[in-house]
């Protein structure tokens, strides 16, 4: 193969696992481990794409992984849509800490 050919598929590869991502997004009950393999091959070819990032930070998202979200989603170009999950992230992890708290309150009193 000539490395435009080469190139090509590359761009061909990550275009693939990125829709393959959107569309299971779109799924009523979606699988976001599965979303969020796509999103690492797509990543692993183009580290930089934004569509990957914004998928894989909403997977972590609804997933309850707030802080590996809100990396990932740190990572992705900057937007309203990347924003608003960046802040339900933020929420989210002062939610679980504040459940967390309240668990080792009640584990400690006598």
């Amino acid at each position: 193969m000539t490395p435009e050919m080469l190139e090509e598929s590359k761009k061909l590869t990550c275009d693939c696992y990125n829709n393959l991502a959107a569309c299971l997004l779109k799924d009523p009950e979606p699988n976001y481990e599965r979303i969020i393999e796509y999103c690492d091959k797509a990543l692993s070819i183009a580290a930089s794409n934004g569509k990957a990032l914004f998928r894989k930070g909403v997977s972590l998202y609804s997933l309850g992984k707030f802080s590996e979200a809100l990396n990932v989603l740190k990572e992705a170009p900057p937007g309203p849509e990347v924003r608003k999950f960046m802040e339900l992230c933020k929420a989210g992890q002062k939610q679980q800490e504040a459940e967390l708290t309240d668990l080792y309150k009640g584990m400690f009193k006598f």
